[in-house]
């Protein structure tokens, strides 16, 4: 059965915050700067290798920490409850349904009439055609299960925005989440306890 656009707002909305999943997030930005990240999540919880293999975000319950891949300062500092910080800003977003709703909106007959079943990397999926957005009108996919925006394309840049490998049969307890490391403060960073400034 079709969504409507409102079961559809809803769906996007969720964005992949209601059950833990993981997978390779990757996007191009409007200047052709890439990122690829390995992402588990569960709920507002994160743990982000950037590139895979290099653990440089961990959303905690109660922590954030943060390391850049080009410096080795680390970052630890307490969770705001209120929003998301630095780039995991990605994977959520506040007020996701009105975001939703308000840009759907601009075109409902357009994104009703190409909307309809698919699969992703044979995960059930929805597709449509977005209204115009930055010059192009996007074909957006998608996860019928999770919300999760699996792939953005436009006709004149392609692909800018999609997930792979993307899996909810996971078991992510909250030690995935938890940085154990003794930290020391230095001015505005703190480092792991054996790193020492040259």
């Amino acid at each position: 059965m079709t969504p409507s656009l409102e079961d559809l707002v809803a769906l996007l909305a969720r964005g992949g915050s209601e059950q833990p999943f993981t997978g390779i997030y990757e996007e191009q930005d409007d200047e052709g700067n890439q990122r690829r990240w390995r992402v588990w999540r569960r709920g507002r919880l994160a743990r982000i290798e950037d590139p895979p293999g290099t653990v440089t975000l961990i959303a905690g319950h109660r922590t954030y920490w943060r390391k850049w891949p080009v410096d080795p300062a680390v970052v630890v500092f307490p969770r705001s409850p209120d929003h998301d910080e630095f780039e995991l800003s990605v994977l959520t977003m506040l007020d996701s349904a009105d975001y939703w709703r308000g840009w759907l909106t601009q075109d409902p007959a357009a994104v009703v009439s190409s909307l309809g079943p698919t699969t992703h990397e044979g995960r059930p999926a929805w597709r449509f055609e977005a209204p115009e957005v930055k010059g192009g009108e996007p074909t957006v996919t998608v996860d019928a299960e999770l919300g999760l925006v699996l792939r953005a394309e436009r006709a004149d840049i392609g692909v800018f925005r999609s997930w792979r490998e993307v899996r909810t049969d996971v078991d992510l307890g909250d030690d995935l989440f938890r940085c154990d490391r003794p930290w020391q403060r230095d001015g505005h960073y703190t480092y792991p306890v054996d790193w020492l400034p040259e």
